[in-house]
C-alpha cells in the first residue's frame, strides 16, 4: 500500500485494524468493536468508517472517542488494575478515575480536548527499561487533564508525567486547582500558554537536567499570560531524577512539606539554565529557510523577519533601547514573526496590558509588574492595537508609562502616598495594523520607528494565502519548529569583540534618514470642528534621537551578515524603516516633488503622488507649514490662469538628496531657476511613485 494511505489510515493502525482487502477505495478488514471479520470498511479519503454488522459508525474525528468509550465499557473490569497499582505505587480506584483503558494486550492513555472530547492516545509501554509512555504513532502531543482546567481553577499545576499528576491530584482542591502533564520535559507547544491565561502556576518538573531546562522553556513561554508563576525548588539532597510520584507515592511525605519547596519564578532563574548547542550555530538564510518551509515569504516579509530579528539581537548592543512596530494588516504574517521570538531567554512576550500590570501598585515581593521583569530583554507585544482600541484615558496611561520607560526609569504613584519607581532598559517589539498611521492613534511619537512587512502588490497575497490553506491544521508544529530555529539562531548570534562597523561612505546618508523621518513624520494638529483652525503651531522633533535608532538599527542587521558589518543589503532594509515611519501622505508628496525634479504645479503633484485631489491640497500645506516645502513661483495657463509652482525649500532639498529620494538624473528642486515660457503646456507626468 503506497505509504501516504498508510499515514492516513494511522490511527486505525493504533489500534490493530489490519486491512485484509480492499474494494475500490475501501479498506476492508475486521471490526475493532464486534471483531466480525471483513465487516469493518473505511473509506481512505474521507475516513469515514463503519462496521456492516454492529452498526458502530463515525469518522476520524469521533473514532478516537468511540474506541476509548469501547474499550473503558468491555474491559473495565478484566483490566489488570491491581498489577499497575503494585507497579506506580497509585490506589487503584485513583487509576480507575484518570482516562486508562486496557485494550485487552495493553493499557493506554487519554489525551482530551477542552470540551473533554478523547483526541490523543498515548501507550503505557510496560516491556522497556524503565516503562515509558509513548504517544501512538501519527497522533499529536496533547496536555494530559487539560479539560479539567475550567474557569473555576485557579492554580494549575504542570507536571512531567501523566503519573506525577494523578499522584498530585489526590492532595488538591479540584473545586479551584488541579494538576495536568506535558508528556516530556522538553515539550511545551506553542499555543498552551493560552491555557493558563491568568491562572496561578506551580512548575512541578523532575529534579534533573531535563526537568530545568523543562521548566525553563515553560517559564518563557507562560510569563506575561500567567497570573504568577512558582517552580517546586527540589532540596539539594534529593536524587537526581526525583519527581512528584517520589515524593508522594514512593517516600510517603506530606503536602505541607511539598507546599515549602515553592517558590517564586523571577526573571533572574531562566538564566540558570544554561542551553547547550552542537554543530556550527546556524546562519540567517538557514533560519529563514524554515520559514519558507511552511509560509509565502515575499521581499517585504523577508526584510520585516531581519527587523524583527534585529530588535531582538539589538538588547545585546549598549546604547539606548531600540523600539519598533511591526506593521501589517490581519494576516499578513506579522504574528507568526513574533511568535517565532517566544522561546528566547531575552524575550518577555506579552499579549495584553493594563496600566496596574506594567507597574505593579500591589505590596508583594518579588515585584510583579510588568516592565520590572522586562529588564534586560526584548518585549515582545503581540498586538499593540489592542492597546490602541482601549479608552482614551487607558490608553494614554500605557502610552505615558513607556515613555518613562524610554528613558530608564518608571515610577508610578498609588492610593496611601504608595510609589513604586524601578529603573529599566529594554527593547521593544509590537505587532500593530495601519491604525497606528493614522494621526488619532499615534503611540510612542520619536522613541519608535516602524517597518511595514506587507506591500500588498503583485501576487503576494494569492501566494500568502496558498500558503496557508497548504499549511492549514500544522500550525502547532509550524510555529515550534520556527521557534526553535529562531531560538538557536538568537542565542548563538555573538556580538563581535569591536563596534559593529559602519562604513563611513553611509554616515552622511543614515543622518539624512534620521532628519527626514524627523519632519516627514511629524503631524500638524488641527481643530476637530474646523480643519481650517490650527490647535498648536507645528513644529518637528529634532532628530537626535533617530539617528541614534538608525545607527543601532544598522548595527542590529549587520549581525545577519557573515562579516558583520553594514552593507548595501543593510542599507535597504534601513531606508526602507525609514520611509515606513515617516507619514505616508507627507512621504508621497515629497517623493513627487523629487520624481518631477524641479517646481510642480497641484494636478502635477496629483499625478504623480495618486493622492486624491481632496487630500493633496491639505497635504502641501502641511508641508508648507512644517517647513519643508515653499512656492517657487507660479506658471500662466492659457485656460487656467496663473498656477502655483510648489518645491522642497533648500534644506529639505539636501536630506531629501543625501536619504536617496532623488532619481539620480533629475535636477535640482526649483534653486537653480530656469526661464519659464509665458503659455507653457500643462506638464504631463509618465511615472508612478514607487517603494
Amino acid at each position: 500500500m503506497p505509504a501516504a494511505k498508510i499515514d492516513k489510515l494511522q490511527m486505525f493502525y493504533n489500534l490493530d485494524f489490519s486491512e485484509n482487502k480492499a474494494a475500490g477505495n475501501q479498506a476492508i478488514g475486521d471490526c475493532l468493536f464486534c471483531g466480525k471479520t471483513n465487516k469493518f470498511y473505511i473509506n481512505k479519503e474521507t475516513l469515514q468508517w463503519d462496521c456492516k454488522v454492529c452498526g458502530e459508525r463515525g469518522n476520524e474525528h469521533n473514532f478516537l472517542q468511540k474506541i476509548y468509550d469501547y474499550y473503558h465499557i468491555t474491559n473495565y473490569a478484566s483490566a489488570p488494575w491491581d498489577d499497575l497499582s503494585t507497579a506506580k505505587l497509585i490506589p487503584v480506584d485513583v487509576l480507575q478515575l484518570s482516562d486508562l483503558i486496557w485494550d485487552g494486550t495493553r493499557w493506554l492513555i487519554a489525551y482530551r480536548d477542552m470540551k473533554g472530547k478523547v483526541v490523543s492516545l498515548s501507550e503505557y509501554m510496560t516491556k522497556t527499561q524503565p516503562p515509558k509512555i509513548w504517544v501512538l504513532k501519527g497522533l499529536g502531543k496533547h496536555l494530559y487533564g487539560l479539560h479539567k482546567i475550567t474557569k473555576e481553577i485557579k492554580t494549575v499545576y504542570i507536571c512531567e508525567s501523566e503519573w506525577d499528576a494523578v499522584v498530585l491530584n489526590q492532595e488538591l482542591d479540584l473545586e479551584t486547582e488541579v494538576a495536568v502533564a506535558t508528556s516530556s520535559a522538553n515539550v511545551f507547544k506553542d499555543d498552551w500558554p493560552l491555557y493558563f491565561q491568568n491562572k496561578e502556576i506551580i512548575l512541578c518538573y523532575d529534579n534533573d537536567k531535563a526537568g530545568f531546562a523543562g521548566r525553563n522553556k515553560a517559564y518563557t513561554l507562560l510569563k506575561g499570560i500567567a497570573a504568577s508563576i512558582e517552580f517546586v525548588d527540589w532540596p539539594k539532597w534529593i536524587d537526581d531524577g526525583y519527581d512528584v510520584r517520589d515524593w508522594f507515592a514512593k517516600d510517603k511525605r506530606s503536602w505541607d512539606d511539598f507546599n515549602n519547596l515553592f517558590k517564586v519564578y523571577v526573571p533572574e532563574k531562566e538564566e540558570e539554565v544554561t542551553r547547550i548547542w552542537s554543530g556550527t550555530p546556524p546562519t540567517f538564510e538557514q533560519t529563514l529557510d524554515v520559514f519558507k518551509q511552511y509560509l509565502e515569504i515575499t521581499p517585504a516579509g523577508e526584510a520585516g523577519i531581519r527587523f524583527a530579528l534585529a530588535v531582538q539581537l539589538s538588547v545585546n548592543i549598549p546604547g539606548d533601547p531600540l523600539w519598533g512596530f511591526l506593521v501589517g494588516p490581519p494576516g499578513s504574517m506579522k504574528t507568526e514573526v513574533l511568535h517565532s521570538l517566544r522561546g528566547c531567554l531575552k524575550t518577555y512576550f506579552l499579549s495584553s496590558c493594563t496600566p496596574a500590570s506594567l507597574v505593579s501598585g500591589a505590596h508583594a515581593s518579588p515585584d510583579p509588574s510588568i516592565l520590572r521583569k522586562a529588564d534586560g530583554k526584548c518585549l515582545v507585544f503581540k498586538d499593540w492595537t489592542e492597546v490602541l482600541t482601549k479608552s482614551k484615558d487607558e490608553a494614554a496611561s500605557i502610552d505615558s508609562i513607556f515613555r518613562g520607560a524610554y528613558d530608564g526609569t518608571v515610577e508610578r504613584e498609588y492610593g496611601q502616598g504608595k510609589i513604586n519607581r524601578f529603573n529599566t532598559r529594554f527593547a521593544f517589539l509590537a505587532g500593530v495594523t495601519p491604525v497606528i498611521r493614522s494621526t488619532n492613534n499615534s503611540t510612542m511619537g520619536e522613541r519608535s520607528i516602524l517597518f511595514n512587512i506587507y506591500t500588498g502588490r503583485g501576487n503576494d497575497d494569492r501566494k500568502m494565502v496558498e500558503a496557508a490553506y497548504k499549511g492549514g491544521g500544522n500550525e502547532v508544529e509550524m510555529r515550534q519548529e520556527i521557534q526553535d530555529a529562531v531560538t538557536e539562531y538568537i542565542e548563538r548570534t555573538i556580538l563581535p569583540d569591536s563596534e559593529i562597523e559602519i562604513p563611513d561612505k553611509y554616515d552622511d546618508e543614515i543622518i539624512a534618514l534620521a532628519m527626514m523621518v524627523a519632519r516627514l513624520r511629524a503631524i500638524v494638529l488641527r481643530d476637530i470642528r474646523d480643519p481650517e483652525k490650527l490647535s498648536l503651531l507645528p513644529f518637528f522633533e529634532v532628530g537626535t534621537r533617530l539617528v541614534k535608532t538608525f545607527k543601532k538599527l544598522a548595527q542590529a542587521l549587520a549581525l545577519h551578515e557573515d562579516n558583520k558589518i553594514v552593507n548595501e543589503r543593510v542599507m535597504s532594509i534601513l531606508r526602507k524603516c525609514a520611509k515606513d515611519t515617516c507619514n505616508e501622505l507627507h512621504l508621497y508628496m515629497v517623493y513627487a516633488l523629487c520624481k518631477i525634479g524641479k517646481p510642480g504645479t497641484k494636478p502635477d503633484l496629483l499625478e504623480a503622488s495618486k493622492i486624491p485631489h481632496s487630500t493633496a491640497g491639505r497635504v502641501l500645506e502641511d508641508l508648507g507649514l512644517l517647513g519643508i516645502i515653499e512656492k517657487k513661483g507660479s506658471i500662466t495657463i492659457a485656460t487656467k490662469g496663473s498656477i502655483a509652482t510648489w518645491g522642497l525649500n533648500q534644506n529639505a532639498e539636501e536630506w531629501a538628496k543625501a536619504a536617496g529620494l532623488y532619481p539620480t538624473n533629475s535636477i535640482t528642486n526649483g534653486h537653480s531657476p530656469k526661464t519659464e515660457s509665458k503659455n507653457p503646456k500643462p506638464t504631463k507626468t509618465k511615472f508612478r511613485v514607487k517603494f
